[in-house]
């Protein structure tokens, strides 16, 4: 019997520090946050979305939706991200989307709390 492992977007490998390897590498390109702003791996809970530049981020977060045998985006997903997006995306619940936010608007939004942070040690 042979041990196969499969990895958050879904590609297999027989060696487990293989599989391990390549998801680091994913998750570097990918970034997700929960409602709690934990950091999280299932897409079924990511509500702040980071994709790196300069990579095929989006195509692989579209593969690791694919590859959540749950996830509820299901084909929804090829419409919501191309491969070469790359930035910040958040959860719209409204229109069930992820939507693209400017980095101005994720400075102002980090400079806020850096700052409320600042005032309520004081």
């Amino acid at each position: 019997m042979k041990t196969r492992y499969q990895t958050l977007d879904g590609e297999m490998f027989d060696e487990a520090a293989d599989a391990g390897i390549h998801e680091e590498v994913i998750l570097s390109y990918v970034q997700m946050w929960d409602r709690q702003g934990n950091i999280t791996f299932d897409t079924n809970t990511a509500v702040l979305l980071h994709l790196s530049e300069n990579v095929l981020a989006g195509k692989i977060f579209k593969k690791m939706v694919e590859a959540n045998e749950i996830d509820v985006l299901g084909e929804d997903i090829e419409h919501m991200f191309n491969d070469e997006d790359s930035g910040w995306f958040y959860w719209d619940e409204y229109t069930e989307t992820y939507r693209y936010l400017d980095i101005s608007i994720v400075n102002i939004i980090a400079s806020v709390i850096k700052e409320n942070s600042a005032l309520s040690k004081n």
